[in-house]
């Protein structure tokens, strides 16, 4: 019986490629782990904590009264009760959150100011036709505020703060009852 010798070259390359391999899955993977942001899902990590001051940041805008154009603006967290909500268009619970906060607000006559929160393209937010009325205002903001600043990893999610800017509330915020509840917290500190 005759037995083939595989060359040495062919051996180690052979290795060599499926090291290289195994070191490319465990970078996708990580990769795809932060993008998804998977560890911190699971384990609740993230966000700003109850007590913390949140930060200010500048964002885009619809010019009031116009049906296309934006303008800059900045948010300065002292000032009056504040509700952030962070969504994205075609989140479905995010649209129910949206409508749920829209509608608190409205029938709650509150002096809170709401800013529906996006790191959406304008393209995308256009496309959603998101747009609410007063007192809901969308914020186009880059993709630094949600996660950099205000250490948001998921949509719907809301912080409410006092006029000095403290966080008083954060969640889901999705159902009427939990933005009423946030709704109060953040009232309850003036």
């Amino acid at each position: 019986m005759m037995v083939a010798e595989v060359p040495t070259v062919l051996v180690t390359t052979q290795w060599a490629l499926l090291l290289g391999l195994a070191v490319l899955v465990v970078v996708m993977y990580r990769q795809l782990a932060y993008l998804l942001n998977i560890g911190r899902a699971l384990s609740g990590a993230g966000g700003l904590e109850l007590g913390e001051r949140a930060p200010g940041f500048e964002y885009l805008t619809r010019v009031p009264g116009a049906t296309e154009g934006w303008e800059r603006r900045a948010f300065a967290v002292s000032g009056a009760p504040t509700l952030l909500m962070f969504t994205h268009p075609g989140c479905g619970s995010c649209d129910v959150a949206l409508q749920n906060l829209q509608r608190v607000l409205e029938k709650s006559h509150t002096t809170v100011r709401a800013l529906a929160i996006t790191d959406a393209t304008l393209e995308a937010i256009d496309a959603a036709d998101i747009r609410p009325h007063r007192p809901l205002e969308i914020a186009k903001v880059d993709k630094r505020t949600t996660t950099k600043l205000y250490r948001t990893y998921r949509t719907p999610f809301v912080y409410g703060l006092s006029s000095s800017g403290e966080v008083r509330a954060r969640g889901g915020g999705v159902t009427p009852r939990e933005i009423r509840k946030m709704l109060r917290q953040v009232s309850e500190t003036e």
